[in-house]
């Protein structure tokens, strides 16, 4: 029995050899027939050609995906830099500018000027609440401001005084005139300052404008729509004690859902009458903010008299002791 195991474990072996000798063989040597070397190349060719060809289309597609997510991208970006753009040119102006008058100019849609900065008198026949309510002309106790500013620098970012408008308490013109930049105009703001460049050659000097300006409210009530703009262009200060700004009174506010109220949309409310439709008239605007204060005195002074004068909001203020 070992004896035949031995043989048969031998024999074994022998097979084994063999079969793997063959099997080297079929691995090691090339083909015999000239067309098989033709053959495994051009396999091999129609393989890498296919494998090729679905890379290219994949790749196609993720640099078509790729493409559009950089388009959209772009877009997006370019729009929110528009968007940042038009806020930051808003943001510099010092006026109360309404909002439809800004997006009309954006558009480059045509004015229809209502008052021209121009006039120096309303046109008050046939109006049935005309803002002039006595024949004094006179420098009152309480007197109304506006002013009308022009850009100056890159785009027309930084304001300058353009106009100033002063009225008594009956809406007469105490003082109203242009002003001789300081700095070189880039922007007229024509569209909504009523502004042009002819109006401001020969104008009183900034200094000269200034001091009468502070002479005519030195001690006086001074009324008017975000006076604190207007004073920051005049470079002049005023107790805010003796301050009255309808952009500010809270109950003006409060119309408004807790914003600043336009001085348009109080006028349209409170009088029934149509300001700022295209160019603005600072002597308009001044009076408006004088018969707004007129027609609410009473319950104003009142809030006034029952708050401590601490309480600026009560009064309609805006604390002016520091300029920037």
């Amino acid at each position: 029995m070992s004896l035949r195991r031995k043989s048969e474990t031998q024999q074994d072996k022998v097979l084994s050899v063999a079969s793997l000798n063959q099997r080297r063989e079929k691995l090691t040597l090339p083909p015999k027939k000239p067309e098989d070397f033709s053959a495994n190349w051009h396999a091999l060719c129609a393989k890498l050609k296919t494998a090729r060809s679905e890379m290219d289309g994949s790749s196609a597609g993720f640099s078509r995906k790729r493409s559009r997510q950089s388009a959209a991208s772009h877009t997006h970006a370019h729009s929110a830099a528009k968007r940042q753009k038009r806020e930051a040119v808003r943001q510099v102006w010092f006026d109360d500018i309404d909002a439809e008058t800004l997006e009309a100019a954006e558009q480059g849609r045509p004015y229809v000027s209502g008052n021209s900065a121009r006039d120096d008198q309303l046109q008050t026949a046939g109006d049935p609440k005309p803002l002039i309510t006595g024949n004094c002309k006179d420098v009152t106790q309480f007197i109304a401001m506006d002013c009308e500013m022009v850009g100056a620098g890159d785009r027309g970012q930084y304001s300058l005084l353009a106009r100033v408008s002063v009225v008594n308490s009956q809406c007469h013109i105490l003082y109203d005139t242009f002003v001789k930049p300081q700095e070189e105009v880039t922007d007229y703001r024509t569209f909504v300052s009523g502004v042009r460049a002819r109006d401001l050659k020969g104008a009183p000097s900034f200094a000269v404008v200034q001091n009468r300006v502070a002479e005519l409210i030195k001690e006086r009530m001074l009324v008017g729509h975000a006076l604190d703009n207007d004073l920051k262009a005049l470079l002049l200060t005023h107790p805010y004690r003796m301050i009255r700004d309808t952009s500010h009174y809270p109950p003006f506010r409060k119309m408004a859902h807790g914003k600043l109220p336009s001085l348009r949309m109080l006028t349209k409310r409170l009088l029934q009458r149509d300001i700022q439709k295209g160019e603005h008239s600072s002597v308009e605007d001044a009076r408006s903010a004088m018969a707004i204060y007129q027609m609410h005195k009473k319950e104003w002074e009142k809030c006034i008299r029952n708050t401590k004068y601490g309480n600026k909001e009560h009064i309609g203020t805006v604390q002016l002791d520091k300029l920037k």
